[in-house]
Order: C-alpha cells, then sequence, then structure tokens
C-alpha cells in the first residue's frame, strides 16, 4: 500500500513538474501557474461590470449570495459614483458648484483673476528632485522663470512692482470649473504632458495649441495663490506627411523664446480635445530623433468624443 501511495505522489508531482514547465515557455519565467480557470469568467464579468479584472474572488464574500449580480453593480456603480465626485463632476440636478467632496478632496484657496475660473484645485506636488530633473526651480530667479512671471503680473494683474515673493510650487494636474455667459458649468482637468488648445486672439475661429510642460502656483505679495501654465508650443512646420496627408507639427523647446512659456490659467477655457502623437521616420530606428529634440516632429489628432 505504501509503494503504491508512493507511486501515485511521484507521478502527480511529475505532471505538476510537467504542466508547469509547459506554462513557463508560454508565460515566461513564473513562480507559480497562473489562473487560467478565471479565463472561464473574464467574458461574463466584462459584459456585467464593463472590466477585466476578477471581481468576484475580492468581493463575493461580503455579498449576501443571493443576487451577486445585483450587489456586485451596486457596489461599482457606488464606487464609480465616489470617484466621480472627487474628481470634481457636477450634478445638473443642483447649481451649487461647492460639494462635501471636493472640499475634503482638494485645496480651494487658488485663486484667479477671471471670476467665471472657480474651484481651482491642485494635485501631485513636486518634489525638489523631480523639479531639478525638468530644468526647473522652486525659487523665482533671473534664470528661471522670474522675467516671465513680471510680464504676466505686469500685463493681466496690473502688478507692476517687484515680486517680493520668490517661491513657486510645481504640481502634476489642475483641475477647475469655468462659468459660461449662459450659466452652464464644464469641469476642465489638465495634467502635465498633456496638450491644451487655446483660442487664437489674432485669428477668428482658429486655435492653437500647446503641450503642457508644469503646472504652478505663485503667492503674490498680497497673499493671494495665482495658478500658471509653463508650456512649449506646437507649430506647423510649413510641410504635409505623404503617408498620411496630415500637416506636420513641431514643438517649441524650452529655451526658444519665440514665444512666451508661461501663462495664467484663463488660456483654458475648454477641455482639450485634441492629442499629439510623435510621427515616427526612418531616424527614430537609429535613435537620432530622441537625441536631437529639433528633429522631433508630431501630428495632431482630434477627439471625437466628450470627456468627463
Amino acid at each position: 500500500m505504501v509503494k503504491v501511495t508512493r507511486k501515485i505522489n511521484q507521478g502527480a508531482t511529475l505532471r505538476q513538474a510537467t504542466r508547469l514547465n509547459i506554462s513557463k515557455k508560454v508565460f515566461g519565467n513564473i513562480l507559480s501557474l497562473p489562473n487560467l480557470h478565471i479565463l472561464r469568467h473574464l467574458p461574463e464579468i466584462a459584459i456585467n461590470f464593463g472590466t477585466l479584472i476578477n471581481t468576484n474572488k475580492r468581493v463575493i464574500l461580503h455579498t449576501n449570495k443571493k443576487d451577486i449580480s445585483m450587489d456586485l453593480s451596486r457596489r461599482d456603480n457606488t464606487l464609480q459614483t465616489v470617484r466621480y465626485l472627487l474628481d470634481g463632476g457636477l450634478d445638473s440636478r443642483y447649481n451649487e458648484v461647492n460639494n462635501l467632496f471636493t472640499n475634503i478632496a482638494y485645496d480651494t484657496k487658488i485663486s484667479s483673476n477671471h471670476s467665471n475660473f472657480q474651484n481651482i484645485q491642485v494635485r501631485g506636488l513636486w518634489k525638489s528632485s523631480k523639479i531639478q530633473n525638468q530644468g526647473l526651480s522652486a525659487t523665482l530667479s533671473a534664470e528661471n522663470l522670474l522675467t516671465e512671471f513680471t510680464r504676466v503680473y505686469k500685463e493681466l494683474y496690473n502688478n507692476n512692482g517687484i515680486i517680493i515673493q520668490r517661491h513657486i510650487n510645481y504640481y502634476d494636474s489642475i483641475q477647475f470649473i469655468v462659468r459660461s455667459k449662459t450659466d452652464s458649468y464644464t469641469n476642465i482637468i489638465l495634467r502635465v504632458g498633456e496638450a491644451i488648445d487655446v483660442e487664437d486672439i489674432d485669428s477668428l475661429g482658429e486655435r492653437s495649441y500647446a503641450l503642457i510642460r508644469a503646472i504652478i502656483t505663485h503667492k503674490d505679495d498680497y497673499g493671494r495663490i495665482n495658478p500658471f501654465l509653463l508650456v512649449n508650443w506646437f507649430y506647423k512646420n510649413g510641410n504635409v506627411d505623404p503617408a498620411t496627408g496630415l500637416p506636420i507639427y513641431c514643438l517649441q523647446e524650452s529655451d526658444d523664446n519665440l514665444w512666451f512659456h508661461l501663462h495664467p490659467l484663463i488660456i483654458v477655457d475648454q477641455q482639450p480635445r485634441v492629442h499629439f502623437v510623435h510621427r515616427c521616420t526612418g531616424l527614430c530606428s537609429e535613435g537620432l530623433q530622441m537625441v536631437i529634440k529639433s528633429m522631433r516632429t508630431f501630428f495632431k489628432i482630434k477627439i471625437s468624443y466628450k470627456i468627463i
């Protein structure tokens, strides 16, 4: 009996080792067998809940186990609602913009020089190491944006004095609400590394495009915290891509002062609707376009759906 049991155990161990070796060939170097059984349930989960995450394993124990689909749907809807409110989402049934979730989630002490820009909130404060890696500084100086800040305060804030407060903060994202002339509200979220489209004051109906390099707040000499965008502008180089027929754009360098880099937040009054993608050429495989930044070119793609 002992010999039979030993042979059965040895056979099971050999089969398990064989399956593990086959899985390693398929999935690479893994520490344990993957959960292949969940592949049977993922299509059903995707249809019911719109996700490929195995929600059953973690949540099903907290349900009444009688109507699991309804319990999971209610839980998912509640989480999405809370996430939407924490992100500053608006409910058209209420006219009051300020709400409990917004006040909990963000610092709303940031002001604007335009009354239609409300509930300005920032997230993701940069550490000093990240600021230095971006070639910036947390202190205004002749070498770091002091000239740009002086220009903006003089032209838009009617402040002709010397800037005494020199400390600035950098952030990953900024969120705010814009009230239109018809008293409707638009929730806007901007993030570093994303493109924005701005109305061109020189050409009626035309839009200009820029890449957000940094989101900045500065506490002025009157104690007001003002938001700014540090951007590099996209511009057409006059060429058209022969394969797609799309105009080719280049990106302004950080040390190119042909166009101003620093602007107040109010230049953006709508959620960005464009995206720029890198235009690969034969030089990309050689790594030259990443070394020589001036050689990088882009395509503009318009987003056709509304982001909320």
